[in-house]
C-alpha cells in the first residue's frame, strides 16, 4: 500500500464527508431529474454582464498571462478601498493579497500563523474546512459553542475559558456561515479586547458581509483602536455572484501579506489575468449589484422563513445576514442526516445535515437560499411534510 504524508490524514473527516447529500442532489440533476438543491451556499444567480463582458474584454486585450504573485496592483488598490469601507480599516496595496477564492486566502493565512502544536479557538457551529485548514498548518482547532437561544452569538467569557498556553488564534466567522448571525460593535470590541489580553491573531472571514438584512454590518477591525494582528478574509463569490471566478483575498498587515504572497508563489503564482481584470470592474464599476442581490436574498429570506415557521415543531432560525436558515428538526424524531435524505428521496429537496458543521448542531439542518421564491415556498411546504409524517 502507498504510504502518504501524514498531512492526508490531519485535512480528512468532517470536512470531506459533510457534502454526501449535495453529490446525490447533483448526480440526480445531471441525469435530467429535477431536484430543488438547497444544499449549498453557491448563489443561483448569474455573475452580472458587465462583469462577464470585461473579462470577455481582458481576453480580448491579451490579459492571459501571469500577474504578480500578490495580484494585479491596481486591483489590490480597489480591494484595498473596498475593504477599507467596508471593515473600517485603513488600507493600502501593500495590505492586500490577491488568491483564489476566499478558501485560498483562508489557508494561506493559516498556514503563515499557525505551526504544530498551536491551537486556534473557533464557533461551533462553524464552516465545514476550518477543521481541515486548520489541521493542515499543524495546529488544531478548538470549538466553543454558540448557543441557539442567545442566537448563535459569541460567548466571549466561554472563549477566554478555552485559552490556553498553546492557544495561538481566534477564528470568527460573522455573519456567520451556517448560522446567518451577525456580531454587533460590543461583542466585536470584547472579541479584540480578549485578543488583545492573550496577544492572539484574529482571522476575521467576512465573505457574507454585503448580504446583510437587519442592522449594520460590524467587522473586528472597525474597533482594533490600534490592535493590528488582525486579518480578513473575503472574496467575490458572494458579493457578485463570482464563485466560479475564483477570487478574493487576505487583508491585514503589511509583514503579514509579504509572508503569504510568498506562500502565493509556491502555491498558485497568482490568479488569472482576466478573472482580476473582472474583478476590478465589479469593484469600481458593479457596487450597485452589491445591493441588488442583497435585497433579492432578503425577498428569500422572507418569504421562505414566513412558511416554515409556520410548521409545527419546527425550529427556525431567522437568519440576520448570508445565504443560509438553520432549522432543528428534532421534533420530527429523525437524525438531521436521516431527515435530509427522506427530503431528497422522497420530496427532491436536498439540504445540509447540521452536524457536519459542529456538535452544536446535533439535531439541524442547514437550508440554503439559492432558489427563487417559488421554489422555496414549494421546499418549505415539503419540508412540513417530513416533520408531519414522522412526529405524528
Amino acid at each position: 500500500m502507498d504510504r502518504f504524508s501524514d498531512l492526508t490524514r490531519r485535512i480528512a473527516g468532517r470536512t470531506t464527508n459533510a457534502w454526501h447529500i449535495y453529490h446525490q442532489a447533483v448526480h440526480r440533476q445531471m441525469k435530467g431529474e429535477r431536484v430543488i438543491n438547497l444544499a449549498v451556499g453557491d448563489p443561483d444567480l448569474e455573475t452580472p454582464d458587465l462583469i462577464k463582458r470585461s473579462a470577455k474584454a481582458a481576453l480580448d486585450a491579451g490579459y492571459t498571462h501571469y500577474e504578480e504573485p500578490a495580484g494585479n496592483p491596481i486591483l489590490r488598490q480597489a480591494i484595498a478601498a473596498f475593504q477599507s469601507d467596508l471593515s473600517g480599516q485603513s488600507l493600502a496595496e501593500e495590505n492586500i493579497c490577491v488568491f483564489s477564492g476566499g478558501q485560498n486566502a483562508l489557508f494561506a493565512a493559516a498556514l503563515c500563523l499557525f505551526d504544530a502544536g498551536d491551537e486556534v479557538i473557533a464557533p461551533d457551529p462553524c464552516y465545514v474546512t476550518y477543521e481541515g485548514v486548520i489541521r493542515a498548518s499543524g495546529a488544531q482547532m478548538v470549538q466553543v459553542p454558540l448557543d441557539a437561544a442567545s442566537g448563535f452569538s459569541l460567548d466571549i467569557a466561554a472563549m477566554e475559558s478555552a485559552i490556553t498556553p498553546k492557544t495561538r488564534g481566534l477564528l470568527v466567522n460573522f455573519p456567520n456561515n451556517p448560522t446567518g448571525a451577525g456580531i454587533g460593535p460590543d461583542e466585536a470590541r470584547e472579541l479584540v479586547a480578549l485578543a488583545r489580553r492573550h496577544d492572539l491573531w484574529i482571522i476575521s472571514d467576512e465573505v457574507y458581509a454585503t448580504i446583510l438584512f437587519d442592522g449594520d454590518f460590524t467587522s473586528p477591525t472597525h474597533v482594533a483602536d490600534g490592535y493590528d494582528k488582525i486579518a480578513v478574509v473575503n472574496s467575490m463569490s458572494k458579493s457578485h455572484a463570482m464563485t466560479g471566478w475564483r477570487v478574493g483575498w487576505l487583508a491585514g498587515p503589511a509583514d503579514l501579506i509579504l509572508h503569504v504572497t510568498a506562500l502565493s508563489s509556491c502555491m498558485i503564482f497568482g490568479c488569472a489575468s482576466f478573472s482580476q481584470q473582472a474583478a476590478l470592474t465589479a469593484l469600481t464599476e458593479g457596487l450597485g449589484e452589491i445591493e441588488t442581490f442583497r435585497q433579492i436574498f432578503k425577498a428569500r429570506r422572507d418569504a421562505f422563513c414566513d412558511i416554515l415557521e409556520t410548521i409545527p415543531g419546527l425550529g427556525v432560525f431567522r437568519p440576520v445576514a448570508g445565504m443560509f436558515i438553520i432549522l432543528d428538526i428534532a421534533a420530527s424524531g429523525l437524525s438531521p442526516t436521516d431527515f435530509a435524505q427522506t427530503l431528497l428521496d422522497e420530496h427532491d429537496v436536498a439540504v445540509l445535515p447540521g452536524p457536519a458543521f459542529g456538535d452544536s448542531l446535533s439535531t439541524h439542518v442547514r437550508v440554503s437560499l439559492m432558489a427563487d421564491e417559488q421554489a422555496l415556498k414549494e421546499s418549505a411546504r415539503k419540508i412540513g411534510l417530513v416533520m408531519s409524517k414522522t412526529s405524528a
